[in-house]
């Protein structure tokens, strides 16, 4: 008797072009814009990166290893590089509706947003409840490649690497100055998020 096997899935890079473009057809008249969420968990756990230091010397980074967490929660916006951030306690459920409600509390009647995200479970298809306007799309299993907004985190990284924290507030203080330069700078964060696979679906008329 033959093994059962799983059904293939649809590579995103075909799905989501289709899906935007569907959307686009049954909503002629809405402003559609395409986003990619993710999550990070940022502590007084000392990250380390290269820095400066004199010929011949190692580079010393003073580090006091504590565990309190701090998680972000953000989205991207791959064609303009606007992103929406909170600073959360912690993952779940709960966390995630919060997201989404201030999230979508500015989207206006003629506007639709597609957002892309990973199947952890706070993204629960069942659980989480959508507002009009806000379309989810899920990623295949274990494909972090597909999703640019795991690219946020490698720039917060850079900015949080080798220092040492008083505490959770001083970390979170060094998380909001990392924000406050993705939103100054949105231009900046296009070249690092838009894929040229996006680039092409959002060029796709």
């Amino acid at each position: 008797m033959p093994k059962p096997t799983k059904k293939r899935r649809r590579p995103l890079k075909k799905t989501l072009p289709e899906f935007v473009k569907q959307t686009r057809t049954q909503r002629p008249e809405s402003r559609i814009s395409l986003w990619f969420m993710d999550e990070a968990r940022l502590g007084l756990q000392p990250i380390l990166g290269r820095r400066w230091s004199l010929r011949g010397q190692r580079p010393v980074v003073k580090v006091q290893p504590r565990y309190q967490w701090q998680y972000v929660f953000s989205g991207v916006n791959v064609e303009t590089g606007h992103t929406h951030s909170l600073i959360l306690p912690t993952v779940n459920l709960e966390m995630m509706q919060l997201w989404i409600n201030e999230f979508s509390a500015n989207l206006s009647q003629d506007e639709i947003r597609i957002l892309v995200m990973d199947g952890a479970g706070w993204h629960s298809k069942g659980g989480v409840k959508w507002p009009d306007g806000i379309l989810p799309v899920w990623l295949p299993p274990y494909s972090p490649e597909l999703n640019p907004a795991e690219r946020l985190w490698s720039l917060m990284r850079k900015q949080l690497a080798n220092h040492c924290f008083e505490d959770i507030a001083d970390l979170t203080e060094h998380i909001i100055t990392a924000i406050n330069g993705w939103i100054d700078n949105p231009q900046k964060l296009v070249s690092t998020v838009c894929y040229s696979w996006i680039a092409e679906i959002l060029n796709r008329e």
